[in-house]
């Protein structure tokens, strides 16, 4: 009797783990890996260039962007300046649920090339005496710029005459309709502006110089304008300013 008992007892444990093995409980499902990828438009671009970087990455939270340049970004979809030429490696570092990813592209950044001339396409007076060398003041008079190769003087360039000019219209501005190539940057133009009288014209103020070739260096080389100024403590009622529009080439 015993012996029927145990049997049955065993037969029953085994019946009941057989219902309950694992093919009944659900299975735990695994993240899928992340999949790195991006893409950009803009190799070969010329310096400083903004680069916009497209993520296609698949099954990622997180992203760490290395843009080759010691610059950084945890954005999906950052952009990117590069304000030097040269070869920069991007690495992307994509993470999820499922583990991490990786992946580099290259991209090229060209130097700028140096400009070899320049145009002039706007002057302005921002600030002139109305009153000359003797300290005799006027109230208004035609007055015209010129823009003179110090040298020879046989490069010269003028404006219109504007007319009846008085302190209240200034600044005063000049622009060409036919800009002013500059192709020697090396030579020195001198810019002035006379109140024309009768058949000739009279100096206003100080004249101005330029080198153009001075403006091609340091953190400020081949500026949109320059700032001109005659200042002289000795004549102290003589100051002019100019602001001379440039477009290099």
């Amino acid at each position: 009797m015993r012996n029927y008992l145990f049997q049955f007892i065993t037969a029953l444990s085994l019946l009941l783990f057989s219902s309950c093995s694992s093919d009944n409980f659900p299975k735990e499902e695994t993240a899928e890996a992340p999949t790195a990828n991006f893409s950009f438009i803009g190799n070969n671009t010329t310096a400083p260039a903004t680069i916009t970087f497209e993520n296609k990455s698949e099954n990622a939270t997180d992203y760490l962007w290395d843009f080759g340049d010691t610059a950084s970004s945890t954005e999906k979809n950052p952009t990117h300046t590069y304000t030097s030429a040269g070869n920069y490696t991007i690495k992307l570092i994509t993470s999820g649920p499922g583990g991490t990813s990786i992946t580099t592209k290259d991209i090229i950044i060209k130097a700028a090339p140096v400009p070899t001339s320049v145009k002039i396409t706007k002057v302005t007076v921002t600030e002139m005496p109305f009153v000359d060398y003797e300290g005799n003041k006027w109230e208004s008079g035609n007055v015209q710029f010129y823009i003179v190769d110090d040298e020879t003087y046989k490069d010269q360039t003028s404006s219109e005459i504007f007319k009846n000019i008085t302190k209240t219209q200034l600044p005063l501005s000049w622009t060409l309709q036919t800009p002013k190539v500059i192709s020697d940057l090396s030579k020195k133009y001198e810019f002035t502006i006379v109140k024309i009288e009768g058949f000739g014209g009279n100096e206003i103020g100080g004249r101005l110089y330029a080198t153009m070739s001075d403006y091609t260096t340091g953190a400020n080389a081949y500026p949109e304008t320059i700032n001109l100024e005659y200042n002289n403590s000795s004549l102290p009622n003589q100051k002019v300013k100019f602001t001379v529009f440039l477009s290099w080439q």
